[in-house]
C-alpha cells in the first residue's frame, strides 16, 4: 500500500475513549464496572454514523458528564480499556463492518459498524 498509493490505509472508528474503572462508574452512575467510556465521537464519522455518543465534559478540563456509552465488545471480543478497541479496529480494514456492543441508560446494546479509512493529516 505504501509503495502503490504512497500511504497505508488503516481503519476508522472515530471515536476516542477512555477506560472506564469501577470507580468512575459509581461516579458517573453507570450500571456497567469496566469497557471503554466513549467521550467524543467524530462528526460524520463511521461511529456516529452508527449512533454512537459520546460523554461529552471537558476533556481539557477532565471533567466527564454521564451520558456517554460504554463500549463492551467488538466482533465478540471483550473491551475492558481503550487499548482493546485500537487493536480491534486496527485488526481490521477501512470498509470492514464490525458488531459493537455497548451499555446506554442501563441498557446493553449492539451495532454494526461500517469502519472508515483514517483520516490523513
Amino acid at each position: 500500500e505504501l509503495i502503490e498509493r504512497g500511504y497505508v490505509d488503516r481503519a476508522y472508528l472515530g471515536a476516542s475513549t477512555v477506560g472506564l474503572t469501577p470507580e468512575l462508574a459509581q461516579r458517573l452512575g453507570l450500571t456497567v464496572q469496566s469497557g471503554a467510556l466513549v467521550l467524543e465521537v467524530a462528526p460524520g464519522g463511521p461511529a456516529a454514523r452508527a449512533g454512537l455518543r459520546g460523554a461529552g465534559g471537558g476533556a481539557t478540563t477532565g471533567a466527564l458528564v454521564a451520558g456517554g456509552d460504554v463500549i463492551t465488545s467488538i466482533d465478540g471480543e471483550q473491551v475492558a480499556r481503550p487499548n482493546d478497541v485500537a487493536e480491534a479496529v486496527g485488526a481490521r480494514e477501512s470498509g470492514d463492518t464490525s458488531r459493537v456492543t455497548y451499555v446506554r441508560g442501563g441498557s446493553e446494546q449492539t451495532v454494526e459498524v461500517t469502519l472508515g479509512a483514517q483520516p490523513r493529516p
